[in-house]
């Protein structure tokens, strides 16, 4: 490019001039093609400027996902329906599949969550088809079809009836009101939310669902693991309700900790904690006010029959 000077008689710049004219006394302007050439048309993103998470989102939306199974899909509206039934609203999938992301939820607990639904496990019907290996299909306590939903709710072995007698005695702690979970509960207490008799929301109730229910049910599927796998004849009652228990302290002490100044704005707030624990603890009459900071508070379950003492009426 050279710059020419204005109204110097130049040629090319009165031709210029001319066009600029015309075009601008024009009714209607020129389809001008403003497409790319195709070779200069460079496609993805600089080296410079990808970040490992952009290279997953642009992997992923590039990727074509299978269609969903119709194992999955039963079990997703039977999520669905089990949520209306307790709180009249209908969750979409993607809200059902966020929710097993919640940052209450452990890793493992996640993990148990999404492959309940998918129906991944090696329990029931999935071993109907391999040589040697039938029986499985069918629960040796119950003479009957084994899958997720009898392991968890049903199953007559010592495990699931215990677990949720304890989650039972601790809820109605929290709560006026209580039924045991179907499956399609289980899967869905993220989406839980429970009101007081005027209509008040209850967070601290919600929580302390969507803490006890999933955990409780990956640790009956773990008890059903240790019988059935790990060769162990049967579990004791009181070794269920011991082991229950400090699952239950192990999370307790968790959210004490998660509250600590160190981790700044990813600290738990303290407010979360003392609603979510209220009115469960054991010996909870002698705790401050605000107990987070001491050591050893448990979480308050009934002791067995065998091992509760009488005092005789005077």
């Amino acid at each position: 490019f050279k710059w020419i000077k204005g109204h110097s008689n130049h040629q090319g710049n009165n031709g210029a001039d001319k066009l600029a004219g015309d075009g601008a006394r024009k009714p209607t302007a020129n389809a001008i093609d403003l497409s790319i050439d195709p070779k200069w048309n460079l496609t993805g993103m600089k080296l410079t400027a990808v970040t490992q998470a952009r290279a997953y989102k642009a992997l992923s939306a590039a990727r074509k996902h299978p269609p969903m199974r119709l194992s999955t899909i039963i079990t997703l509206d039977m999520i669905r329906h089990a949520v209306k039934d307790l709180t009249d609203h209908l969750p979409t999938d993607s809200r059902i599949w966020q929710s097993f992301r919640h940052t209450d939820h452990s890793p493992k607990v996640t993990d148990f969550l999404f492959k309940a639904t998918h129906g991944t496990f090696m329990i029931g019907k999935r071993w109907a088809h391999i040589p040697n290996y039938e029986h499985r299909a069918i629960c040796p306590i119950c003479d009957t079809d084994d899958s997720l939903d009898h392991a968890l709710t049903e199953c007559s072995a010592p495990g699931q009836a215990e677990v949720w007698k304890c989650v039972k005695s601790i809820w109605l702690k929290k709560h006026s009101q209580w039924e045991k979970p179907t499956l399609g509960m289980i899967l869905g207490s993220t989406l839980a939310h429970f009101r007081s008799p005027k209509g008040t929301p209850l967070p601290g109730v919600d929580r302390l669902y969507r803490i006890m229910i999933p955990e409780s049910a990956y640790f009956i599927w773990k008890l059903r693991c240790e019988r059935v796998v790990g060769g162990v004849e049967t579990h004791n009652p009181t070794e269920i309700q011991r082991r229950w228990r400090a699952m239950m302290n192990e999370r307790l002490a968790l959210d004490q900790a998660l509250t600590h100044p160190r981790l700044g704005k990813a600290a738990l707030q303290r407010k979360v904690v003392l609603r979510t624990w209220s009115y469960t603890l054991q010996n909870e009459l002698f705790l401050p006010d605000d107990w987070i900071k001491y050591a050893g508070v448990l979480v308050g379950i009934d002791l067995p029959e065998h091992r509760r003492r009488y005092r005789e009426p005077p």
